[in-house]
């Protein structure tokens, strides 16, 4: 048989909906019942939504919270390696390659090798310090020209990635020849 009857009582979110193959089936005591249950409709919507934003704001403050602890971990690696640098009374104080390394490593950045860059005293070179294999007693020499993101690096201050392209060719330090 047919839908005869239907009646849609409202709630905040939306209408809750009776449906009846009788036709005028609700009665007013009906109505009333239907009007309470919407309220408890209503209720569990509000309930549910109020549960959405506190899960949401449980996930903001576990991501904040997450990030805190990242930056504080960092902040204890970085603290740990500056407090071997600031005791260094010669570049032989010098924290370990090995150390760096893993402190490099401890937070996160994908690191097989480092050194030292200082100008030399012969214009145009630098000396490589603390770089595999090197003690900081024996640098080696190299011309800014065969490097020069060396000195770009120097004249502005400011970090340089070099591309692939620019390293091709190039024996560095720790590759095998």
């Amino acid at each position: 048989a047919p839908i005869r009857s239907i009646i849609d009582v409202p709630f905040e979110s939306g209408t809750f909906a009776i449906n009846s193959r009788s036709t005028n089936a609700f009665s007013e005591d009906d109505q009333r019942l239907l009007q309470k249950m919407a309220a408890v409709i209503r209720e569990g919507f509000r309930r549910m939504n109020d549960l959405q934003i506190v899960q949401e704001r449980s996930r903001e403050a576990e991501r904040l919270a997450s990030e805190r602890q990242a930056a504080l971990e960092r902040e204890v690696v970085l603290n740990r390696i500056r407090d071997r640098v600031l005791s260094m009374r010669s570049l032989s104080d010098a924290p370990q390659h090995r150390d760096i390394t893993a402190a490099l490593r401890e937070l996160g950045v994908p690191v097989d090798g480092i050194s030292l860059q200082f100008p030399a005293s012969v214009a145009g070179r630098y000396e490589t310090f603390y770089a595999s294999g090197l003690s900081p007693a024996n640098p080696e020499s190299h011309s800014l020209d065969d490097h020069p993101w060396v000195r770009h690096a120097w004249e502005t201050g400011k970090a340089v990635v070099v591309p692939a392209v620019e390293l091709a060719g190039l024996l560095l330090l720790g590759e095998e020849g």
